[in-house]
């Protein structure tokens, strides 16, 4: 599915998941039943149809639902359909074409408009429902009977030992995770420690920052700061850029940039110069850093600097769709005090290509405490940012300094919306910090669990 952010990130799109840690409740923001599903449905003109599994039954309840409220279906490959034709009453196509098929027909309304006549008119007049029982009950007597019998589980004390054995593995490995951690944290402490020394001599200022301004910058009113951060990523740098420019176009909102050069080397802080120059058209500042913070450090530093009502940190590696900031700023607009964030869906890439989707699932506070599923590309209100004391710098965060930010949001009863759109692009990298962090899993939630200890943790 992240394979088609590219694709849907430009329409209107309502992309629904769900996370299965407990039973999904009738009032999740991320379901819909009844009235309000049907209500759904007659709004949209096309739904994508994914099959849950490698099973390519046609999942008739769903499109049924479609079809009778005029939502034409684009299909995954799938048996089972008839009397349904493909071409005449839907779409169906393979999973990776799936996208590309539902655009085309969404820029071909005539031709999804006869679809969906189509599909209509054969659901309430030729399709018979109790045929289609007798067909799904023979297709579970015959499924009944192929059937095999269980294999033998292992006794009890094969159970403990192979147990035992895996335990002791992976308390040997959550040692040796948690061990690198600690020692890798130490040594950044006293690197930075030096360059802030160093800093203090030469500018009387352990926290000396340098700014470089464009010439559109002093005159402009913006409605959104895009911070950037970034340490030796001026080869990322333009990217990101330019994805923000794109966004903050004539469709988007007012726009502005704060770059943050975290004391990148001297060539990494010289790119960044020119290519603050090649905008100088473009509200933007450039505040390098005299000694290094680390990454929560800098988007602070870009935060003081921010002039806007509302914020959102991106990442030197990541990128804006042009919709981006338009479908945040709208969704956080008109949300309740309460609501201090909104984000959206990001699609996973790498070298190879998308390889999946993140900050795709609603606001969920007791999905916090058990994994960190939104990401930190997510626009703030900026009062609301600053009086959470901005984003968390404690040193044994380490790489989840975002997940700490979420839970002091869900701490204080406040919460974050999502806007069920493809928003960005977020870049898998597979950096030492990136490994240990996601190794030590185990510590890093003990350190939250003791930051945040008015939250509910489950046992």
């Amino acid at each position: 599915v992240g394979g088609a952010g590219g694709m849907l990130w430009e329409w209107q799109t309502d992309l629904r998941f769900f996370s299965w840690h407990r039973p999904i409740l009738a009032d999740d923001p991320a379901f819909a039943a009844g009235d309000p599903k049907f209500e759904a449905l007659a709004d949209t003109r096309i739904l994508l149809n994914v099959h849950r599994g490698d099973e390519p039954y046609f999942e008739w309840a769903r499109v049924v639902e479609a079809v009778a409220n005029g939502c034409v279906v684009v299909s995954e490959n799938s048996v089972g359909f008839e009397p349904l034709t493909p071409g005449v009453h839907f779409l169906m196509a393979p999973f990776d074409y799936l996208a590309e098929q539902a655009v085309a027909l969404a820029f071909d309304e005539p031709r999804r408009a006869a679809m969906a006549d189509a599909a209509y008119k054969l659901t309430t007049t030729a399709l018979s429902q109790s045929e289609l029982l007798q067909a799904a009950l023979t297709e579970a007597a015959v499924v009944a009977k192929q059937g095999g019998r269980a294999r033998k589980p292992p006794n009890r004390r094969q159970r403990r030992a192979r147990n035992e054995s895996t335990m002791s593995d992976v308390h040997g490995l959550a040692k040796t995770a948690s061990d690198l951690k600690v020692a890798y944290v130490a040594q950044l402490q006293t690197t930075r420690s030096i360059e802030a020394a160093i800093s203090a001599i030469e500018h009387g200022d352990r926290d000396h920052v340098e700014v470089i301004t464009t010439s559109a910058w002093r005159a402009f009113d913006p409605e959104v700061s895009v911070i950037i951060p970034h340490s030796n990523q001026s080869h990322f740098l333009p990217d990101a850029v330019r994805s923000v420019i794109a966004a903050g176009g004539e469709s988007g909102p007012r726009t502005e940039l704060i770059i943050v050069d975290d004391h990148s080397t001297s060539e990494s802080r010289v790119a960044a110069e020119q290519l603050l120059a090649e905008i100088d058209w473009f509200p933007a500042r450039l505040v390098a850093r005299a000694a290094s913070g680390g990454l929560p450090v800098a988007r602070n530093t870009g935060l003081e600097r921010a002039r806007a009502q509302y914020v959102l940190a991106l990442d030197a590696t990541d990128v804006l769709y042009p919709t981006g900031l338009r479908r945040l700023l709208d969704k956080l607009a008109v949300a309740p005090t309460d609501v201090v964030a909104a984000y959206g869906i990001l699609e996973r890439f790498d070298a190879t290509g998308s390889v999946g989707l993140t900050s795709h699932l609603s606001w969920d506070p007791d999905l916090l405490m058990r994994s960190a599923y939104i990401d930190s590309m997510a626009m703030f209100r900026r009062d609301a940012l600053v009086a959470l004391d901005g984003y968390p710098t404690a040193e044994l965060l380490f790489g989840f300094e975002h997940h700490d930010l979420w839970l002091s949001v869900a701490e204080r009863g406040l919460r974050a919306d999502l806007t069920r759109s493809v928003i960005g692009r977020r870049r898998e990298q597979i950096d030492l910090v990136r490994k240990i962090s996601d190794v030590d899993m185990a510590s890093n939630f003990v350190i939250l669990r003791e930051r945040h200890p008015r939250l509910p943790w489950p046992s």
